[in-house]
Protein backbone atom coordinates (compact mmCIF):
# COMPACT_ATOMS: atom_id res chain seq x y z
CA UNK A 1 0.00 0.00 0.00
CA UNK A 2 1.27 3.44 -0.88
CA UNK A 3 2.37 5.39 2.17
CA UNK A 4 0.38 8.51 1.18
CA UNK A 5 -2.92 6.74 0.67
CA UNK A 6 -5.34 7.53 3.48
CA UNK A 7 -8.87 6.20 3.63
CA UNK A 8 -11.84 8.55 3.91
CA UNK A 9 -12.80 7.35 7.39
CA UNK A 10 -9.79 9.31 8.69
CA UNK A 11 -11.36 12.53 7.46
CA UNK A 12 -14.62 12.40 9.37
CA UNK A 13 -18.25 12.48 8.41
CA UNK A 14 -18.80 16.07 9.54
CA UNK A 15 -16.50 17.53 6.91
CA UNK A 16 -17.94 15.32 4.19
CA UNK A 17 -21.45 16.40 5.15
CA UNK A 18 -20.39 20.04 5.03
CA UNK A 19 -18.94 19.57 1.57
CA UNK A 20 -22.08 17.83 0.32
CA UNK A 21 -24.31 20.57 1.76
CA UNK A 22 -22.09 23.17 0.11
CA UNK A 23 -22.48 21.48 -3.27
CA UNK A 24 -26.26 21.28 -2.89
CA UNK A 25 -26.40 24.99 -2.07
CA UNK A 26 -24.25 25.64 -5.15
CA UNK A 27 -26.81 23.76 -7.25
CA UNK A 28 -29.61 25.89 -5.81
CA UNK A 29 -27.77 29.15 -6.45
CA UNK A 30 -26.91 28.08 -10.02
CA UNK A 31 -30.53 27.23 -10.74
CA UNK A 32 -31.66 30.55 -9.23
CA UNK A 33 -29.16 32.35 -11.47
CA UNK A 34 -30.51 30.52 -14.50
CA UNK A 35 -34.24 30.91 -13.86
CA UNK A 36 -34.67 33.95 -11.57
CA UNK A 37 -37.55 36.19 -12.51
CA UNK A 38 -37.06 38.96 -9.97
CA UNK A 39 -34.35 40.62 -7.89
CA UNK A 40 -35.60 38.89 -4.74
CA UNK A 41 -34.37 35.55 -6.07
CA UNK A 42 -30.88 36.98 -6.49
CA UNK A 43 -30.98 38.21 -2.89
CA UNK A 44 -31.89 34.67 -1.83
CA UNK A 45 -28.96 33.39 -3.86
CA UNK A 46 -26.58 35.70 -1.99
CA UNK A 47 -28.07 34.59 1.32
CA UNK A 48 -27.65 30.92 0.43
CA UNK A 49 -24.04 31.59 -0.53
CA UNK A 50 -23.30 32.65 3.04
CA UNK A 51 -24.01 29.07 4.16
CA UNK A 52 -21.45 27.52 1.79
CA UNK A 53 -18.41 26.34 3.71
CA UNK A 54 -17.28 23.57 1.37
CA UNK A 55 -13.94 25.18 0.55
CA UNK A 56 -13.09 25.53 4.23
CA UNK A 57 -14.10 21.93 4.87
CA UNK A 58 -12.00 20.77 1.91
CA UNK A 59 -8.96 22.69 3.15
CA UNK A 60 -9.33 21.18 6.63
CA UNK A 61 -9.79 17.70 5.20
CA UNK A 62 -6.77 18.09 2.93
CA UNK A 63 -4.61 19.36 5.81
CA UNK A 64 -5.78 16.52 8.06
CA UNK A 65 -4.97 13.84 5.50
CA UNK A 66 -1.60 15.43 4.74
CA UNK A 67 -0.74 15.61 8.45
CA UNK A 68 -1.71 11.98 9.03
CA UNK A 69 0.27 10.91 5.96
CA UNK A 70 3.36 12.82 6.97
CA UNK A 71 3.37 15.08 3.92
CA UNK A 72 5.24 18.36 4.09
CA UNK A 73 3.94 21.72 2.90
CA UNK A 74 5.72 21.43 -0.45
CA UNK A 75 4.19 18.06 -1.27
CA UNK A 76 0.79 19.27 -0.12
CA UNK A 77 1.02 22.36 -2.32
CA UNK A 78 2.14 20.29 -5.31
CA UNK A 79 -0.76 17.87 -4.86
CA UNK A 80 -3.21 20.75 -4.58
CA UNK A 81 -1.86 22.34 -7.76
CA UNK A 82 -2.04 19.03 -9.64
CA UNK A 83 -5.71 18.63 -8.69
CA UNK A 84 -6.67 21.90 -10.31
CA UNK A 85 -4.47 21.87 -13.39
CA UNK A 86 -6.57 19.91 -15.89
CA UNK A 87 -9.96 21.32 -14.82
CA UNK A 88 -8.48 24.82 -14.88
CA UNK A 89 -7.34 24.35 -18.46
CA UNK A 90 -10.23 22.41 -19.97
CA UNK A 91 -13.41 23.46 -18.22
CA UNK A 92 -13.42 27.17 -19.24
CA UNK A 93 -12.86 26.25 -22.89
CA UNK A 94 -15.57 23.59 -22.88
CA UNK A 95 -18.12 25.83 -21.16
CA UNK A 96 -17.30 28.75 -23.47
CA UNK A 97 -17.85 26.55 -26.50
CA UNK A 98 -21.18 25.28 -25.15
CA UNK A 99 -22.28 28.84 -24.43
CA UNK A 100 -21.26 30.04 -27.89
CA UNK A 101 -23.32 27.29 -29.51
CA UNK A 102 -26.42 27.74 -27.32
CA UNK A 103 -26.48 31.49 -26.61
CA UNK A 104 -29.34 32.20 -29.01
CA UNK A 105 -31.46 29.13 -28.40
CA UNK A 106 -30.98 28.37 -24.68
CA UNK A 107 -28.69 30.86 -22.90
CA UNK A 108 -29.09 29.17 -19.50
CA UNK A 109 -27.62 25.88 -20.73
CA UNK A 110 -24.17 26.46 -19.24
CA UNK A 111 -25.59 27.47 -15.87
CA UNK A 112 -27.86 24.43 -15.73
CA UNK A 113 -24.97 22.20 -16.80
CA UNK A 114 -22.81 23.62 -14.00
CA UNK A 115 -25.64 22.99 -11.54
CA UNK A 116 -25.80 19.39 -12.68
CA UNK A 117 -22.05 18.97 -12.33
CA UNK A 118 -22.23 20.16 -8.73
CA UNK A 119 -24.36 17.13 -7.90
Amino acid sequence: MHKYRVSMHVVGAGLMGTMQLSQRIAVATSLIAAYATSDRWFALSALLGSFRHGNTAYDRMFASVARKSGLGEGAKEAASTNLGLIPGLLVPNVLSEIYARTVHSAPATVTVLCAGLHL
